[in-house]
């Protein structure tokens, strides 16, 4: 009796342990469905990532699901049975991006980190107008940012052949500008100038498809054309912040052959901000005084403690 007992006992274990474990197996096939994800680029046809991220926001709340492809098209995932928001962003040459509150699709938000070594104190000026009309912030440009989001779909078990196609579209803005109408060009040290522009917005949030609302300063590198006639300079951002007119002041930063360093500001914010494109914005400058340099030939060389600071009235 006690032999029947212990055999019937491992018997019943065997039969409880093959339970558990199938029925486990069922529950993953009968909650997971595969389906096709399209990355359709009809929106952005020039966009060529070399990988993508898509997020998979649940409806009834927790941490997004996270899937990466490597390539621009798009391919086969398996996805729990669910409601789902989605949304979606580029993956690759990313290192510059600073992602914040991703485990909501409404607090998704995309920046760019502090500039390394440079301090906007380095730049300031005796001038209080100019130190009061630059934004504290000095922050790196974005690269080429891609996204789409908000497509709502459901997953039950007995779905097959289930396409999730997103159309993501840039995300960032392209600013141009150009100055002409330089005096004494020939005084100029560096025909490669560095420039900042303040007032955009600290980054782009894909989940609602707007800017950041914190404005910063963006530093970009702006060039003397050959024939002196033109300074010029593009950089990317992500455009001007929502609900709050910022003003953009441009900066240009200058050395000249006598040792002398200016600093000339512009206010071009009714040009940024009236821009028919505001994803492609070109900005158009008339008058850069650049004064003559001092006379070295007597062997005195002037000692500049400080930014020479010049205010320019535009002619547009």
């Amino acid at each position: 009796m006690k032999r029947f007992t212990t055999y019937t006992f491992v018997a019943l274990m065997a039969l409880v342990a093959f339970g558990c474990r199938h029925k486990g197996f069922d529950d993953d096939e009968r909650t997971m469905v595969r389906i096709n994800v399209v990355f359709d680029w009809q929106k952005a046809p020039d966009a060529h990532p070399q990988s993508m991220a898509l997020y998979l926001y649940p409806d009834g709340g927790g941490q997004p699901l996270r899937y990466v492809f490597q390539n621009c098209t798009g391919g086969e995932i398996a996805v729990p049975v669910g409601s789902y928001t989605a949304l979606c962003v580029n993956n690759d040459n990313t290192d510059w991006a600073e992602l914040r509150n991703t485990g909501d699709i409404e607090t998704f938000e995309i920046h760019t980190p502090p500039v390394a070594g440079i301090s906007l104190t380095d730049l300031r000026t005796s001038d209080p107008e100019v130190g009061e009309s630059q934004d504290s912030a000095l922050v790196q440009t974005p690269y080429l940012l891609w996204s789409d989001a908000g497509e709502v779909f459901s997953l039950n078990p007995s779905d097959t052949e289930k396409t999730l196609t997103m159309y993501p579209e840039e995300s960032g803005c392209h600013y141009t500008i150009d100055i002409y109408d330089i005096d004494n060009p020939a005084s100029v040290a560096d025909r490669n100038l560095f420039a900042t522009f303040s007032g955009v917005a600290d980054g782009y949030d894909p989940g609602t498809r707007h800017p950041s609302a914190n404005n910063v300063t963006m530093p970009l590198s702006m060039t003397i054309s050959d024939d002196c006639s033109q300074i010029h300079g593009e950089f990317l951002n992500f455009g001007q912040c929502p609900d709050i007119r910022y003003i953009n002041e441009l900066r240009l930063h200058v050395f000249l052959t006598d040792g002398s360093a200016w600093t000339y500001s512009f206010d071009v914010t009714d040009q940024a901000h009236n821009a028919p494109d505001p994803r492609n914005v070109h900005i158009v400058l008339r008058g850069l005084p650049v004064p003559k340099p001092i006379d070295l030939a007597g062997g005195l060389r002037p000692v500049v403690e400080d930014w020479l600071v010049e205010h320019i009235d535009l002619n547009m």
